[in-house]
């Protein structure tokens, strides 16, 4: 049995333990960093442009883990600060202080619509009972204005979602459409998925 057999022991000289440190420092950053996102209503899945962060003991480091530290907190990067940015929203704890800009620009937020779009896409495939494998095709009525954002992503969404998508713009997204089915609010965009 392999519950009998015995395991080689550690090679103690290969524990870097600068290394756990800085890990284990990561790992309360991300909490902190995920706390921050939930106070301010920050889904994880948008990607934010930039998270600020104040290490308070200078001789803790985190800048060997940084990549680590932007993919699990969904940033494009991460500033560490040598003072704390106090105008902005922050949270607090006694080894950290973490803040982000909450001055999104346009291409920012079209994203996460776009985000949010892709998972409005696969929620009405559920509804509608789609398999994964299921190639089916979607009416997708959308405003004017956020036809043009989504006409250059439709082939993006097509591949992710596996789905044809129909785009249709409209002036104005009128519920009648489908008397059964009020159209969704993604971000400030009127959407009707059909």
């Amino acid at each position: 049995s392999i519950h009998l057999k015995t395991i080689t022991p550690a090679d103690e000289k290969l524990i870097n333990k600068d290394l756990e440190n800085e890990m284990n420092l990561v790992l309360d950053l991300v909490q902190l960093g995920l706390n921050l996102r939930e106070q301010q209503k920050l889904r994880l899945r948008w990607t934010l442009p930039v998270m600020y962060i104040y290490i308070k003991d200078k001789t803790k480091k985190v800048s060997g883990l940084k990549e680590t530290l932007c993919q699990m907190l969904n940033v494009d990067d991460v500033e560490l600060l040598d003072k704390a940015k106090t105008k902005l929203p922050f949270v607090e704890a006694e080894f950290a202080e973490i803040s982000v800009d909450k001055e999104f620009s346009k291409d920012v937020q079209d994203n996460w619509f776009v985000q949010e779009l892709r998972r409005a896409i696969q929620d009405e495939r559920k509804v509608q009972k789609f398999t994964p494998q299921d190639i089916k095709n979607l009416n997708i009525f959308v405003e004017d204005k956020s036809a043009l954002l989504l006409k250059p992503k439709v082939k993006e969404l097509e591949k992710e979602t596996n789905t044809k998508i129909n785009l249709l713009s409209c002036k104005r997204i009128v519920s009648d459409v489908n008397p059964k089915k009020e159209p969704q609010d993604i971000l400030g965009h009127k959407v009707w998925i059909e």
